[in-house]
């Protein structure tokens, strides 16, 4: 009989109005080989048929709650509190696993990482546009310093998150609407938190999401972010700004504005 490596990972999916995107990744989390899996679905009231789609899936979801919140962030901390894993991951709706032994993988991973607070893997993205910024190391690749992981940003869906994590950091910042997980990750780093790197696709994302869209608020949140940063490391700005424009963000950035002045 194969023994469990830990006893418990949590999958925690937040969903608002996600009719056509929930069920692809309830069937993702279901057709995992690993067992131990609690599966948690937090609905921010949704009024499209997000419900019934759930409801056809019910008694294999482990909790469910379908109430008002303030927000992505403030129903994943929702089911923070709820879940009782050893490990933490945040699928959201429209997210998938690349393969059903995706978290069989993990599990041999963190076998022989057993001192990470953070075991990430590699996202691959779905429907990319040139509407849209893209930096691929926010999505691909080792952590390298704490350089690197500023000026490359990080999203949760890269992440598996041991339950010390939370203990330690605390939760997802609500006042972040944009990037309250890179902040949380960015903070984690600093404070000398340690991760390992499974150089392995885990999950597949549509590209299009709230980051996306809103690209002035995430700016404005991106600046606030650097409060963690000592000011004489603020010199990395540029060194981010000079990356930007190489990867032609500065320019997408800029066309989209124009885009949304125009309609």
């Amino acid at each position: 009989m194969r023994r469990n490596i830990f006893q418990k990972i949590s999958i925690i999916t937040v969903v608002l109005n996600g009719q056509s995107l929930i069920e692809r990744t309830i069937h993702s989390v279901l057709e995992q080989t690993y067992s131990n899996v609690e599966y948690i679905i937090i609905d921010g009231a949704s009024v499209d048929g997000t419900m019934a789609v759930v409801e056809k899936y019910r008694s294999k979801i482990t909790k469910f709650i379908s109430e008002k919140d303030q927000g992505i962030y403030d129903a994943m901390n929702k089911g923070i509190l709820l879940s009782t894993g050893d490990f933490l991951y945040f699928l959201n709706a429209g997210d998938q696993f690349v393969h059903s032994n995706v978290l069989e993988r993990v599990t041999q991973f963190c076998a022989m990482q057993t001192t990470r607070e953070i075991i990430y893997g590699d996202i691959r993205l779905e429907n990319m546009s040139d509407r849209w910024i893209i930096n691929e190391k926010t999505y691909r690749g080792e952590i390298k310093n704490l350089r690197y992981l500023f000026n490359n940003m990080f999203c949760q869906q890269r992440a598996f998150f041991h339950r010390n994590f939370f203990d330690r950091m605390g939760k997802f910042d609500t006042s972040f609407k944009v990037i309250a997980d890179y902040d949380l990750v960015f903070r984690a780093y600093q404070s000398g938190m340690r991760f390992g790197y499974l150089h392995e696709d885990i999950v597949s994302i549509a590209l299009g999401g709230y980051s996306n869209i809103h690209l002035d608020r995430f700016l404005q949140e991106r600046l606030r972010s650097l409060r963690h940063l000592p000011w004489w490391q603020w010199y990395w700005i540029l060194d981010h700004v000079v990356g930007a424009i190489s990867r032609g963000s500065i320019g997408k950035y800029i066309k989209s504005k124009r885009i949304s002045l125009n309609q």
